[in-house]
């Protein structure tokens, strides 16, 4: 699954809005699914856009196989509270990078050739 953040998220109805999305594409995947989301415009959460990122996560948790989000280096600040959002769904196969080849690291070994095809393809859309 691929999800890309195009506008950041920026109040909490944003965050609302993707899980809506997501729930919606999840009634239509199979059980365990490997999400590759692309959070490199996002900056940094309001209190409530975080509690709401939390929530997002954590239900997911038990379909998720591995997850990998993608965000900015020259964004620490932002880097540390998703890294911290992460950590406190206490879930270890979801993980931040901050590096491409980390991420292609992580997430080939559940992917087919194809697959693995379509992650790079789907990072250079914005790169």
């Amino acid at each position: 699954m691929e999800i890309d953040i195009a506008a950041g998220f920026n109040q909490p109805s944003d965050i609302d809005d993707q899980i809506q999305l997501i729930i919606a594409a999840m009634k239509a995947a199979p059980p365990q699914v490997v999400i590759a989301a692309d959070w490199r415009p996002c900056r940094l959460f309001t209190p409530e856009t975080a509690e709401r990122a939390i929530k997002l996560f954590s239900d997911l948790n038990a379909r998720i196989e591995r997850s990998a989000i993608l965000h900015r280096f020259d964004q620490p600040t932002s880097v540390l509270q998703v890294l911290r959002l992460i950590r406190e769904t206490h879930f270890d196969r979801r993980r931040v990078f901050t590096n491409l080849d980390d991420v292609y690291a992580w997430l080939d070994p559940a992917l087919t050739l194809q697959e693995q095809r379509r992650l790079r393809s789907f990072y250079a859309q914005r790169s």
